[in-house]
């Protein structure tokens, strides 16, 4: 039996190497096929990917706001209080008040029927009724066609008629020689402090002209 000779070896061996690498190709092709990709609209992987949904942030409790505190009083600072000037000029303004205009009266069609002030208006009481004036104030109603006063007092609102000043009640009127006169110029003007007293003269020439005291909001 003879040996191969190195030339014929040298052959055998391209041939040993192209059979292996076409194997490693071979399977190499075989496991590519293998893992094969999804197919366009393959919606299996999809279908068990499901989107994520960020978890909402724990609610925090509401903070209470702090009270808020008064600023800290001042050592010896007492509180403020209306000053004598101020009390002196409300006096003066209701002493000098004083009103010029007409005047009316009510009595029998209004009898006992409820004022303004909330009391059942009384036409034999020395009542009346005015625009601007507290309820509870008295004042002195002076006719300036007959000379005669009378003291009033107001618990009703009125009059309602322009150009009138002062609504009298009936016994008031009588005191006042105003019935039957219809509506007749008087002078209004603050009574006394003590409900007894007569009315001072309120002669147009003797007292100045005054604004009304100012409502009492009622």
């Amino acid at each position: 039996m003879k040996t191969p000779t190195k030339r014929a070896a040298s052959a055998e061996l391209p041939r040993r190497l192209g059979a292996l690498l076409s194997g490693a190709l071979l399977s190499c092709a075989l496991v590519a096929c293998a893992v094969k990709a999804p197919a366009p609209g393959d919606d299996t992987i999809a279908a068990t990917q499901k989107p994520l949904i960020p978890l909402p942030a724990p609610a925090q409790p509401p903070r209470a706001s702090a009270p808020v505190k008064p600023p800290p009083a001042i050592a010896g600072e007492a509180p403020s209080k209306p000053s004598d000037a101020d009390a002196s000029s409300e006096s003066d303004a209701a002493d000098a008040f004083v009103q010029e205009g007409l005047a009316s009266w009510y009595g029998a069609g209004f009898h006992r029927r409820r004022t303004a002030s909330g009391e059942r208006f009384d036409m034999n009481e020395f009542t009346a009724a005015h625009r601007t004036l507290p309820f509870g104030t008295r004042v002195c109603v002076r006719s300036l066609v007959t000379g005669r006063a009378v003291q009033v007092r107001i618990n009703d609102r009125g009059p309602h008629s322009p150009g009138r000043i002062i609504d009298v009640s009936r016994a008031a009127a009588g005191a006042l020689g105003l019935l039957g006169l219809g509506t007749k110029p008087v002078v209004v003007s603050q009574a006394p402090e003590d409900a007894a007293a007569q009315c001072p003269d309120a002669s147009v020439s003797g007292l100045s002209q005054a604004s009304p005291l100012p409502a009492s909001g009622e």
